[in-house]
């Protein structure tokens, strides 16, 4: 384990990669501009909620997914998004390798619901 993290949940420790899918998720999750003295942080995911639903809205999703965690999440490498409906909206299988590491991980992050 690399980093001392904590769930903001439980308030129990984090293994690393539970700790970066909680980062990712709060970065996604969070519109940009929401931040005090961190106006930059987050997502344009939130922008996109009432758009058309054509066949840019996936790749307008991922461009913000992707964009969001290149510029505030340097522990991984974005490999792969693929998006999917789930019981609770929409949902990114986010595919990453560990800058530290080299580790490949890959998790679901909620991003609608």
């Amino acid at each position: 384990m690399l980093y001392l993290s904590i769930d903001r949940h439980t308030g129990k420790t984090l293994t690393d990669a539970d700790h970066i899918r909680q980062s990712i998720q709060d970065i996604i999750t969070t519109p940009t501009g929401t931040r005090v003295m961190r106006r930059d942080y987050g997502s344009l995911i939130s922008e996109l909620i009432d758009a058309p639903v054509n066949d840019a809205l996936p790749l307008q999703l991922m461009a913000a997914i992707f964009d969001a965690i290149i510029r505030q999440e340097t522990r991984v490498t974005v490999t792969e998004i693929q998006l999917r409906r789930s019981e609770n909206g929409l949902t990114a299988d986010i595919g990453m390798m560990r800058t530290d590491t080299g580790e490949s991980i890959n998790f679901p992050v909620s991003v609608w619901g």
